[in-house]
């Protein structure tokens, strides 16, 4: 079991670096060629310390939309927690589980966890800890920088979205965030105007034109961020499909991993 926890970010940053040595330690072991039950033993202890580790790191997705870190290995390694991606660890827990039979289910909150939870971030307004759960699995932004409060609250709305399984609105509003972040980007680098009327905006800056700036000339990058407004979420603003709890989580993911990189890509021409 672990504790949930109030952390700052360097709290985070610093449990974060703590799993990347602890997951890393653990795939270079030998214990796994042992047949010595107290050495498998340990070594099946040191798995479920980072996978718990892990899970007390995913409630942080709960409280925060976005995470600003200045550590890009923390980053990273959040952004593969974020993404869904199995640690060293989560493979062995996995493989005792098929080989014992036994479910360990170390990736799930208890019900008193759950209910901490709710109590903290949720009971004021609504009830279930499903809620929470769904916080937690669909996600956050993870950059190195601020973002304008307007794109961090677009976030968090998707995020409640999935949550309320509003999986259309998610769509809708992971095309907001990509369209508002592209447009912060282009902002700083100075290849658009701030305007505050909507209608003239969009009569001098189409999507297009921000997609052309925020890829700065590398075709393979234009072609993906093409894709995923085009085709991935037009597709289902436009009513022309339907999405369930699978196609939104990945299309939320797919959009803040696609928001990461162009930050990442642009901050260099940041004026």
């Amino acid at each position: 079991m672990y504790f949930l926890f109030e952390a700052t970010m360097d709290d985070l940053k610093t449990d974060l670096l703590k799993l990347q040595e602890l997951d890393e330690a653990l795939k270079q072991s030998k214990a796994l060629s042992s047949v010595n039950n107290d050495e498998w033993n340990a070594f099946l202890q040191q798995a479920v310390e980072v996978v718990l580790l892990k899970n007390k790191l995913n409630t942080e997705f709960v409280k925060s939309s976005t995470l600003i870190l200045d550590d890009e290995n923390a980053i990273g390694l959040l952004t593969k927690i974020n993404s869904g991606k199995l640690l060293f660890a989560d493979l062995i827990i996995r493989s005792f589980e098929e080989v014992t039979g036994k479910q360990l289910e170390l990736n799930k909150l208890d019900w008193q966890e759950l209910n901490a939870l709710a109590s903290d971030h949720l009971y004021s307004w609504f009830g279930p800890t499903e809620y929470i759960e769904r916080l937690i699995e669909i996600g956050s932004l993870v950059l190195n920088i601020s973002i304008p409060k307007e794109l961090d609250s677009i976030v968090n709305q998707a995020r409640q979205c999935y949550a309320f399984e509003q999986y259309i609105a998610v769509y809708l509003l992971c095309r907001t965030i990509l369209e508002s972040a592209m447009r912060d980007i282009c902002l700083r680098i100075g290849k658009i105007e701030k305007i505050e009327d909507t209608k003239i905006f969009y009569e001098k800056y189409r999507p297009k034109d921000l997609i052309k700036f925020v890829s700065n000339c590398d075709s393979e990058l234009k072609g993906r961020v093409e894709k995923l407004y085009h085709e991935r979420l037009s597709a289902i603003v436009h009513g022309l499909k339907l999405s369930d709890s699978d196609g939104a989580q990945y299309a939320f993911r797919e959009t803040i991993m696609m928001v990461q990189e162009l930050y990442q890509k642009n901050q260099s021409r940041f004026l």
